[in-house]
């Protein structure tokens, strides 16, 4: 049975990593198939969980691409690779919330066997398998908001990949792995620009297989290095075509590269642990046994002396590499550590292959059965406590649970009633950062800005962002605005400009008519409609008025 695979001898030979024993293939497909079915059961339940914001932004944009618009026109951070991954997904299951979901379905089903694939180079397959099992659970959970189709879990599907092709290559080196590695990490940036800290880990990967004789292979090194530089930049040069076909290079840089940079540094280190200190907890949460599980099995990885320094550095470096992902911004949100997550599912995976191991050769075939008993008994008590948001609470109310506060689960009620009044042509503006509205509707944003918490950070580009979003809307002359008047749409920070608060105010007394109300409480809400808007008293803070244009 392969315990791993160790680099020097199979760099030697040119050996591929020895199958695992007989014994072991049905154990290990079974472990697989309850991953993949959990993941598969999970996300169809999810069909039709109502979009939180950063879908709705990814899902307008992908709309724009299909209606051959430029993706640019949206203003935000982020690269739109993931937007045009959502468009791709939309063409075969529709431009609705079960379009989205169902794409963040198939990746998460690629994702659980990629992790299989990936990690079965480099450590047990037993092992990884058991990983797997982890992995299925913890990216989908709550606590990581891994129900949504963030960013996250696309870096995941290349970064993977990327680690499947460098253990390929490592064993057998060949141009086509070192190319399509190359593009595989390159992608991982074009999802999200913090990811782009894997390409140095996979370009240093380039070099493990010539580590004997490595002024002797110059060429090889060469060549390879080579194949992978142009593998990298292959999405990068797709991506600066887009850019140039739409003409957006302007847009572009400042919105993907000058502002993240200010808006990356507003956090000082000291407030960076701080926010690391209360988030960290809120990741774990019931998966407490299975953190502590990775950290057991990192250390017996690291003690293990049948498995090569080179592996142990491999694996480390991809913990450390993926972890850094989370870093810049000092922000760490749940969603950054779904890249993580991999890692800690197969050290976590791993420390109970090795538990069964050291059972069954102290006690034989009863102690692979107590081996599989601990793997039961640690897998069954976070999902069991979880069981009713896993398998039986309603998506919307599972919304209103995880999201408390925020118009997610009311979002697409609203939209509704908008689309019912709307025309052709008629456009919407929405004064904060709710942007599954336009998805919602289907109206043309008035303005390019879907979020609007870089407008109240105090930052340098907070007044110019807030002036431009006002001369666009007052150039559109949208039928109708929505004002999320809900804390987590804004998230102002004190003694940031107030201009678009001002103005935004004047602009509704002079030229609009409240025509609804969602007063959102604590696990419910109440929407107001047309003429008993104007004496509806709200019970909450966080509420969600909608309006329409006088004339």
């Amino acid at each position: 049975m392969k315990f791993s695979v160790d680099m020097k001898p199979a760099i030697k030979k040119k050996q591929a990593p020895q199958k695992p024993a007989s014994n072991n293939k049905l154990l290990i497909w079974i472990i697989l198939g309850v991953a993949l079915l959990f993941t598969l059961v999970f996300r169809l339940r999810m069909l039709n969980l109502p979009l939180e914001r950063d879908e709705g932004e990814y899902a307008y944009i992908a709309s724009l691409i299909l209606d051959g618009d430029s993706p640019f026109s949206a203003y935000n951070y982020k690269i739109p690779g993931v937007s045009f991954i959502y468009s791709f997904f939309m063409i075969f299951f529709g431009q609705g919330i079960a379009g989205v979901k169902a794409g963040l379905m198939v990746i998460c089903l690629l994702n659980v066997w990629l992790f299989y694939k990936a990690f079965s180079r480099f450590i047990p397959s037993l092992a990884a398998a058991i990983g797997a099992l982890f992995f299925s659970v913890m990216m989908s959970d709550f606590s990581v908001l891994g129900n949504a189709a963030h960013a996250t879990h696309y870096v995941n599907l290349f970064s993977l990949l990327a680690l499947y092709f460098a253990g390929k290559w490592i064993t057998k080196p060949a141009p086509l792995l070192f190319l399509a590695g190359g593009a595989m990490a390159g992608l991982t940036f074009c999802m999200k620009q913090p990811a782009g800290l894997l390409i140095p880990f996979f370009g240093l990967l380039v070099f493990v297989p010539y580590l004997k004789g490595f002024l002797k292979q110059w060429k090889k090194v060469l060549l390879s290095s080579l194949l992978f530089v142009a593998g990298v930049a292959l999405p990068l040069g797709l991506l600066a075509l887009v850019v140039t076909l739409y003409n957006d290079w302007e847009r572009f840089i400042n919105w993907t590269f000058i502002y993240p940079s200010q808006y990356a540094s507003l956090l000082s280190f000291e407030q960076g642990v701080g926010v690391f200190k209360m988030m960290f907890p809120m990741i774990v949460g019931a998966f407490t046994a299975w953190w502590i599980a990775a950290l057991a099995g990192f250390i017996f990885f690291a003690r293990e002396k049948s498995i090569s320094s080179t592996t142990r550095w491999i694996l480390g470096g991809f913990a450390l590499f993926t972890f850094l992902t989370v870093v810049p911004g000092y922000y760490f949100r749940n969603h950054y550590f779904i890249v993580f997550l991999p890692v800690v599912a197969a050290f976590a995976g791993y420390s109970i292959f090795w538990v069964r191991e050291k059972l069954s050769k102290m006690m034989g075939n009863l102690g692979g059965i107590l081996g599989l008993a601990v793997l039961f008994l640690v897998f069954l008590f976070p999902v069991q406590s979880r069981s009713k948001l896993y398998f039986s609470m309603r998506p919307e109310k599972i919304s209103r649970e995880i999201y408390r506060g925020n118009p997610f689960a009311d979002s697409k009620q609203v939209a509704d009633f908008i689309k019912r009044q709307a025309k052709d042509n008629d456009q919407l503006a929405v004064f904060g950062s709710e942007a599954q509205m336009y998805y919602y509707s289907g109206l043309k944003a008035a303005t390019g800005y879907m979020f609007t918490y870089e407008m109240v950070k105090k930052q340098p580009f907070a007044e110019k962002m807030q002036l431009e979003m006002i001369h666009e809307i007052e150039a559109s002359k949208p039928r109708f605005y929505i004002f999320s008047n809900v804390n987590t749409s804004w998230l102002v920070e004190p003694g940031s400009p107030d201009t678009i608060f001002k103005w935004m105010d004047a602009s509704i007394v002079e030229n609009y008519l409240p025509i609804g109300v969602v007063d959102i409480l604590d696990t419910r809400s109440v929407f107001i409609q047309d003429s008993t808007v104007l004496t509806y008293k709200p019970q909450s803070k966080n509420v969600m008025w909608i309006f329409k244009r006088k004339n």
